[in-house]
């Protein structure tokens, strides 16, 4: 549910669809506060997790494009030509690709101009390997990599390491649920920010290792 400025709940919104006026109005004055707030200077990222459509998307990244946003990210589904169509409509860079699972779904996108900063998740995209092929392609095309990253500080440390390599790196995302007692537990060493900002692990292999209470709350199957 939504709510507005003194929390009185706003009436549900269809956002496959177009957007309400008052449904504008009360976004508008929330990003007016919210860059007021960051400043001139400060990065404002704009996120409505796929959850609207083409039309209600286009309009309110018009309404947006005045507090000057680093990109737009998951503004439709994650299908190329309703991104391509957003990004074109709205000049506003596109990010997107946390539910895309291979370099070819990504190539799909980069070829149709659809993606300005693509968002693989090292956890669902392949490991390692097939991310930094992604990125290797994102790079080809002058396309940045912000990797998506809301699990634990396991995923945290390996994409620290795989962000120190790539040219076309542009932001290291920080999820809340990462300080979640919950997920700390999972693993050994911990890496949070500090004034903004997170440093590259200098420990052996990704940097971090599973803690005896995930092995214990975990199956194990030993392969001879």
């Amino acid at each position: 549910m939504t709510f507005d400025e003194e929390g009185q709940p706003v009436n549900h919104i269809d956002q496959e669809n177009l957007l309400t006026s008052d449904y504008l109005n009360l976004v508008q004055r929330r990003l007016h506060a919210v860059r007021q707030v960051l400043g001139p200077n400060g990065d404002l990222i704009l996120e409505n997790h796929a959850l609207t459509g083409k039309l209600a998307a286009i309009r309110f990244g018009k309404l947006a494009k005045q507090y000057s946003p680093l990109y737009y990210e998951e503004p439709v589904k994650p299908d190329p030509q309703l991104l391509a169509t957003v990004h074109h409509e709205t000049g506003l860079p596109i990010a997107s690709g946390e539910r895309l699972y291979s370099r070819w779904d990504f190539k799909r996108a980069f070829d149709q101009g659809a993606i300005q900063v693509a968002q693989p998740d090292i956890g669902t995209a392949g490991g390692i390997t097939e991310v930094k092929k992604i990125c290797d392609l994102a790079a080809i095309s002058d396309i940045g990599v912000q990797i998506h990253i809301t699990g634990s500080n396991l995923m945290t440390a390996v994409s620290l390491n795989l962000e120190a390599t790539l040219p076309n790196f542009v932001i290291h995302e920080y999820n809340i649920n990462t300080a979640m007692p919950k997920m700390l537990a999972l693993t050994k060493y911990d890496y949070e920010p500090e004034n903004g900002q997170l440093t590259v692990p200098d420990r052996p292999g990704i940097g971090n290792e599973l803690s005896t209470t995930a092995f214990k709350n975990s199956n194990i199957i030993t392969v001879k």
